[in-house]
């Protein structure tokens, strides 16, 4: 039976050693994959019952007082409400009997990632059984959706003066946005002199309407940015990406 195609999954980890939060991650993160942390077992049955279909790496190495992790990983599968998630193993114990017991005895469906001392070896790995679970799904560029509650603006000059406006979401691709007033412009023109003020960190850079829709919030265009913006752009966006997902996601996790 053909793998259904989903928008995208979230990755997580849960208890990852400090190797895996500084590097790991973040090397998962610049392959274009929407990857958080959490450190709570039992929280994290109750946050990832919210997201269908997300993947969870278990770092059992990791020992908890009264706690089996295959116990908890078999829960976890045959529980009604997370059991669409897709658990994977992490540790450093290449030990085979340990390997076949989630690999076979519990059929673990994203593995059980031998972790090495050198980071490179394991990521590639880590991406490897990431892209057979079409883990970036439909999207080939994670989005953050700006929360009602914060404003994220951004100018365009105009002749001599300059149209400001919000910014509805992005990623570093694209982005969706209102513009204050009506910025007569139409699908296919070029926008130059760009700024997008990320929280303090300004960008300048281009891009080309190629969307618009009316809205109860009013018109909202969608911008591509143009694909020769420098690596320090990219990463500036990036970086405002993962930021604001990782600050709703702890927002929720907080909240269970």
């Amino acid at each position: 039976m053909p793998q259904e195609t989903v928008e995208s999954r979230k990755i997580f980890f849960l208890n990852p050693d400090s190797v895996i939060q500084e590097e790991l991650i973040d090397a998962v993160s610049q392959a274009d994959y929407e990857a958080y942390l959490i450190t709570d077992h039992l929280k994290a049955t109750k946050l990832l019952a919210r997201f269908p279909g997300s993947i969870l790496f278990v770092n059992i190495d990791k020992r908890i007082r009264n706690l089996q992790w295959a116990t908890y990983i078999k829960e976890f599968m045959s529980d009604p409400q997370t059991h669409t998630v897709r658990i994977g193993v992490l540790s450093y114990n290449a030990d085979p009997d340990l390997t076949r017991r989630y690999l076979i005895d519990l059929s673990v469906p994203c593995g059980f990632v031998h972790l090495k001392p050198g980071i490179v070896e394991s990521t590639r790995f880590l991406i490897q059984v990431l892209e057979a679970n079409d883990a970036r799904g439909k999207r080939k560029f994670v989005r953050a959706v700006i929360p009602a509650d914060t404003s994220v603006t951004f100018n365009v000059k105009n002749h001599n003066s300059f149209i400001t406006g919000r910014i509805s979401d992005i990623s570093v691709a694209a982005m969706a946005c209102y513009f204050d007033q009506d910025p007569g412009i139409s699908i296919g023109q070029t926008v130059n002199d760009m700024q997008l003020n990320l929280r303090g960190n300004v960008v300048g850079l281009s891009g080309v309407i190629v969307g618009h829709r009316q809205t109860a919030m009013g018109k909202l265009y969608v911008v591509a940015f143009t694909l020769n913006q420098p690596v320090e752009v990219r990463q500036k966006i990036r970086s405002f990406v993962y930021s604001t997902l990782h600050r709703e996601m702890n927002r929720l996790i907080s909240s269970l």
